[in-house]
């Protein structure tokens, strides 16, 4: 590999982080063992972690000569704490983001980590040679650390040759399948407004991933580069099944909401409110906002074919809350 990139960093690594002491280390070696032949930063943020997390990172021996470490600096009483307890979690993110210099920025949580130490060089040589490509992502390890599970996840679509090293991901195809992790993506700084977070009430990686990709491609790489760990303390991993369904349709919904001229993203929301709608049925829960969803349903409906799906929702829904 040549020498091609500036001294100055082309590359941060956004890392966000919150009580994980017991995981933190195995992650920062993660970015410390990367192989690069550029200069990259990584910016962390800790947010208010009550365990020993923010003593760990500051501890931690950095000795890669290509990175330079930003451990952000924040008071309970300080800009930091008011700005967060207005937005929320996001805003962790956000605040982390804007401290970053990078041409490309690399996602990172301290639950996770990489195991390819050439994740970087190969993802800022993709985005390098295809300018037309907003963001880099690929296939992960998931581990359960409470049973040891393990499960190699490399998405991929019937159309995609088994034998390609990759494929194109496309705003239709990110809407039918949520292919990757965080811990895999790698965008282009530019293309996305962080304030953008701040007007969403259920802002997620899904805002961020979805406007990239209204801006340019993305690449889905068919290998695995590192792992993601499924853990009690995990923000979303542990989430019951139904809070996650009934997330997804807010999400969906009101990113639609803002998003009216993109018919991928009216069928995602319909489909999360199918789904949705099912689930409470099936467990029983409130009938009156499932009858909300249901309107809210109607009111996507574009077309004779979905009216009468959207008729039979609804009427099953009305047998179950009509049965004695």
């Amino acid at each position: 590999m040549s020498d091609i990139y500036a001294d100055s960093p082309i590359l941060s690594v956004r890392l966000m982080t919150y009580n994980h002491s017991d995981l933190i280390e195995e992650t920062l070696k993660s970015i410390n063992d990367q192989i690069t032949n550029f200069k990259f930063e990584v910016v962390i943020g800790d947010d208010f972690s009550t365990d020993e997390n923010l003593k760990k990172i500051k501890s931690f021996q950095f000795k890669n000569k290509n990175l330079s470490v930003n451990i952000l600096e924040r008071k309970p009483d300080g800009n930091y704490a008011i700005s967060r307890k207005r937005y929320g979690r996001i805003y962790n993110f956000i605040d982390i983001i804007n401290n970053c210099r990078g041409k490309y920025i690399a996602l990172l949580d301290g639950d996770d980590y990489w195991t390819d130490p050439l994740k970087l060089q190969k993802q800022v040589d993709f985005l390098e040679t295809h300018p037309e490509y907003s963001l880099v992502c690929g296939g992960y390890k998931s581990v359960d650390t409470d049973t040891g599970k393990e499960e190699i996840a490399i998405r991929t679509f019937n159309d995609v040759p088994e034998s390609a090293k990759g494929y194109d991901i496309t705003i239709e195809r990110f809407l039918n399948q949520w292919v990757t992790k965080t811990l895999t993506i790698m965008y282009r700084s530019n293309l996305f407004d962080y304030n953008t977070f701040k007007k969403y009430k259920y802002s997620r990686d899904v805002h961020l991933v979805y406007t990239l990709l209204r801006k340019g491609k993305g690449y889905y790489m068919k290998e695995v580069l590192g792992v993601y760990r499924e853990h009690k303390g995990g923000v979303f991993s542990s989430l019951s099944y139904n809070y996650k369904l009934n997330l997804s349709y807010l999400v969906y919904s009101e990113l639609y909401r803002k998003n009216k001229d993109d018919v991928h993203l009216r069928k995602k929301a319909i489909r999360c409110l199918h789904r949705n709608i099912k689930e409470q049925i099936y467990l029983h829960l409130s009938s009156l906002n499932r009858r909300k969803m249901v309107l809210e349903l109607f009111r996507y409906t574009k077309n004779k074919k979905e009216l009468k799906n959207n008729i039979e929702i609804a009427l099953s829904m009305y047998k179950k809350d009509s049965s004695p």
